[in-house]
C-alpha cells in the first residue's frame, strides 16, 4: 500500500459486536472467509482467470467452462436484443461505432421501441485482452435480475477482477440497485493479503507480525458481520488486495503467529488500528460512543517514524486550506448549509487534544459538529485538528520544484507576485566571478482569505497506531511489546485456525 495508510472504519457509532463471554481457547477461525470485493456496488465488472475457469448457475447448470475474458453487466441495451451499445469509456477507434450504434439505437426505438431490448442482467464473453476493454460482446447469460452467478478456477490459478488477481471463487450478489463480488478465499490466504494490503511489506518483522494478530483479532471478532459476507474488503474493514498483498515477509508473519488472537477477559477484543495516531492514540468513547477498557489513550511517540518517509509524513503532520466558499461547499456536500461561514470554534477537547465539540457559525445560522464526525465534516485526516481563519495579507516563498506545494496554491486561487532568481556564476582564473544567468528559484505568493486546519495523524487514533508499531519495532520492541502497549490489560491467546 503506497498511499496514504488506513484510516479504517469510517461510521461514527462503535457497535460492540455481541460475543459470548467464554474461554477464548473455544473460538476457531473457519476455513474460508466471504469478503466483499466489490465493495460500494458495481453496474459492470471484467471477470478473467490465470487459467480455465468454471461459471455456474445457482441452479449448478454450467454457464461457461473455457479460458477467456468475461464481462457482467447490468441494464445491457442491446438493438433487436443483439447488437448491444457499449457505455462508459470507449477507446478513441471504436467511438464512431458506438456513435452510429446510439444514433441507430434512437431511430430504431422511434420507429419501434421493442427494437431496443433492455437486459437486466447479463454476462458476455469478450475477445479483446485489454483489462480496460468495455465493449461489448457475444452474450452467454441473460436473467431479469441479479443471478449468483459462481467462479471457480479449473487449476491452481487466481481469479481476476477487473485486472486484480485473488484466490478462491466468486460469487456475484445483489446490493442496492447493483450487484457485488463475494470472494470466498482461504482463511489463511486472506489474512497473508491483509498485513501486505494495510501496511508496507518491507516493514520490520515485528510490526508485520502484530498487525497480523491484530488483523486476525478483528477478523474473529466480526465474522459474518455483514450478514451474506463476512468482511469488506477496504478500509471499512481490513484492506485486502487480494495476491497484491501477498509477500514472503507477510507469509513468515502469519506463520510466525498461527493462531493468536488479543483478548480480554478471555474474549477477542474489538483490535481497531488505524494508520497514525499523531504522538496518542484516543479513549474509544472520543470518538465513538462506547467504552472500552482495552481502548485508552496512551502516548505513540513510535508516530514520528512516519516523517522519515517521503509518503508518510503527512500521515503525522497535515494541514488543510480552504477559501470561505470552499469550505462552504465541502459542508454543502454533506449535507451542512450554514450559508456564508463566519467562523469554526473549538468547544471542547479530549485529553490527548482530539476535538470532541465544533460549532460552525455562519450566515443562516449554527451546526454543532462532535468527535469523529469533525473530521469528515471538515475534510481532515484526523480529530486532532486545530482551525484558524486568515486575512487575505499571508505571503509564502516556495520552492520551484515544490509541486505539491504549488497545486495546493492554484486551487485556493493564490496571486503569483514574485520570482527569486539565483545567479548562475562561475569563478574565474583571476579570481573575478563571473555571471553567465539567472535561474528561478522560489515563487512568491500571495494567499487569499482562507480557513486553515492543522494536525496531527490519520484516522480515528483508536488502538493500534500502524505507523506507531513500525517506530516501536525498529526500537527494538517485539510484537507482543507493541500490542500489550495500545491494548491495555490484554493477553494473548491461541485459538484453533491459521
Amino acid at each position: 500500500m503506497r498511499r496514504a495508510l488506513v484510516a479504517a472504519l469510517a461510521g461514527a457509532i462503535l457497535l460492540v459486536a455481541s460475543l459470548p463471554v467464554h474461554a477464548a481457547n473455544t473460538y476457531v477461525l473457519p476455513e474460508t472467509v466471504r469478503i466483499n470485493i466489490g465493495l460500494e456496488g458495481l453496474t459492470q465488472a471484467v471477470i478473467s482467470a490465470t487459467g480455465p475457469f468454471l461459471v455456474t448457475a445457482p441452479e449448478g447448470k454450467t454457464v461457461f467452462r473455457d479460458a477467456g475474458r468475461l464481462a457482467v453487466r447490468t441494464n445491457v441495451l442491446r438493438l433487436d436484443g443483439d447488437i448491444a451499445i457499449p457505455r462508459g469509456y470507449v477507446p478513441v477507434e471504436e467511438r464512431p461505432t458506438r456513435l452510429a450504434l446510439i444514433r441507430e439505437a434512437r431511430l430504431a426505438e422511434a420507429i419501434s421501441p421493442k427494437s431496443l431490448v433492455r437486459i437486466p442482467f447479463e454476462l458476455e464473453q469478450l475477445a479483446s485482452v485489454s483489462t480496460l476493454d468495455t465493449g461489448i460482446g457475444p452474450s452467454i447469460f441473460r436473467a431479469s435480475s441479479i443471478v449468483g452467478l459462481k467462479f471457480a478456477p479449473l487449476d491452481q490459478g487466481t481469479l481476476t477482477l477487473n485486472g486484480k488477481g485473488y484466490r478462491g471463487t466468486f460469487e456475484v450478489a445483489p446490493y442496492g440497485q447493483a450487484f457485488t463480488i463475494i470472494n470466498t478465499v482461504a482463511t489463511d490466504r486472506y489474512l497473508v493479503s491483509v498485513v501486505g494490503s494495510e501496511i508496507p511489506q518491507d516493514w520490520h518483522r515485528e510490526a508485520q507480525a502484530a498487525q497480523v494478530i491484530a488483523a486476525r483479532t478483528y477478523l474473529i471478532r466480526h465474522l459474518g458481520s455483514h450478514g451474506s459476507y463476512d468482511l469488506d474488503g477496504d478500509e471499512r474493514d481490513q484492506a485486502y488486495k487480494g495476491v497484491y498483498g501477498e509477500a514472503d515477509s507477510t507469509e513468515k508473519a502469519l506463520q510466525r503467529t498461527a493462531g493468536l488472537v488479543i483478548t480480554y477477559a478471555g474474549a477477542p477484543i474489538d483490535a481497531f488500528y488505524s494508520a497514525n495516531a499523531g504522538g496518542v492514540t484516543e479513549n474509544s468513547e472520543n470518538v465513538w460512543v462506547t467504552s472500552l477498557p482495552y481502548l485508552r489513550s496512551v502516548a505513540s511517540p513510535g508516530d514520528e517514524v512516519a516523517l522519515r518517509s517521503s509518503w508518510g509524513a503527512s500521515s503525522y503532520d497535515w494541514t488543510k486550506e480552504y477559501t470561505e466558499p470552499q469550505l462552504r461547499q465541502q459542508l454543502f456536500r454533506i449535507g451542512v448549509n450554514v450559508g456564508q461561514i463566519q467562523a469554526i470554534d473549538v468547544l471542547e477537547k479530549s485529553a490527548s487534544g482530539g476535538v470532541l465539540l465544533a460549532r460552525i457559525r455562519g450566515s443562516l445560522g449554527s451546526r454543532d459538529v462532535i468527535k469523529d464526525s469533525t473530521r469528515f465534516t471538515f475534510g481532515l485526516k484526523s480529530q486532532l485538528f486545530t482551525v484558524q481563519f486568515r486575512p487575505a495579507t499571508d505571503q509564502e516563498l516556495v520552492k520551484v520544484d515544490d509541486a505539491t506545494r504549488l497545486t495546493e496554491l492554484g486551487n485556493l486561487g493564490a496571486d503569483r507576485d514574485a520570482v527569486v532568481l539565483s545567479a548562475q556564476s562561475s569563478l574565474q582564473t583571476d579570481g573575478s566571478v563571473l555571471v553567465s544567468g539567472f535561474k528561478t528559484k522560489q515563487y512568491l505568493y500571495r494567499l487569499p482569505a482562507r480557513v486553515v486546519f492543522t494536525g496531527k495523524g490519520y484516522g480515528h487514533r483508536v488502538g493500534m497506531s500502524q505507523w506507531g508499531m513500525q517506530g516501536m519495532a525498529v526500537q527494538g520492541a517485539d510484537y507482543e511489546q507493541i500490542i500489550k502497549h495500545y491494548y491495555q490489560g490484554v493477553a494473548l491467546t491461541k485459538i484453533a485456525g491459521p
